[in-house]
């Protein structure tokens, strides 16, 4: 039998957003709130709450490129790594926000021994659609990581990453490389990269 691992990986482009409008969100303590209605006021929803899923740490603000990755079950269920955390860390924009879509598996997508890869990486916060474990290990890494639930069941066994730098979804919201990410403890909300920065200029946090 010859099990190929059929992982596709795709460039994470960093977001090509313009210093002031970095500074601007990253000096507004309300910046994921007040960015989500602005951008829903013209149409533009790339908004998820994040309140009611576990973090390891109670409060942060962070701004940075989204870069993402998409994992589904093991067919094969053999004891090598395939969470494509090792992957998709030498990628990654410094700062990058990290979105794992892994809904509906089983299992553990990282731990502590990614969250150093992660951290390494350039990566800054990691939301995992799915199952996380180490809270402490990860918090001492330095990685931010909000997961729909942490637990303890490693996947090694059951899962495997399957595209990195496609578009995600997250809680029925697209999201894809070269969005800017804002999020806090509470939230996520992304300004897409089609959108021109002089339109972004024009809502009411820029104004």
């Amino acid at each position: 039998m010859n099990d190929v691992w059929p992982l596709v990986t795709r460039e994470l482009p960093a977001s090509s957003a313009p210093p002031d409008i970095l500074e601007r969100l990253r000096a507004m303590p309300d910046a994921v709130e007040e960015l989500s209605d602005a951008l829903e006021s013209i149409g533009v929803y790339t908004s998820v709450d994040l309140g009611d899923w576990c973090a390891n740490r109670p409060a942060f603000l962070h701004v940075g490129p989204i870069a993402t990755m998409r994992l589904g079950p093991k067919v094969v269920r053999a004891g090598d790594m395939r969470m494509g955390n090792a992957q998709i860390a030498p990628l990654l924009a410094p700062g990058s926000i990290l979105v794992e879509d892994a809904h509906g598996c089983d299992g553990c997508v990282m731990g502590g021994f990614a969250a150093r890869l992660l951290r390494d990486g350039g990566a800054e916060v990691a939301i995992v659609d799915g199952m996380a474990r180490d809270p402490a290990e990860c918090d001492e890494a330095g990685l931010t990581v909000v997961a729909a639930t942490f637990g303890i069941r490693s996947g090694r066994e059951t899962l495997q990453a399957l595209e990195i730098g496609g578009p995600v979804t997250l809680r029925g919201r697209l999201f894809a490389g070269g969005d800017l990410g804002v999020v806090n403890r509470n939230g996520l909300v992304a300004i897409p990269s089609w959108l021109a920065w002089d339109d972004v200029r024009q809502l009411k946090p820029f104004s």
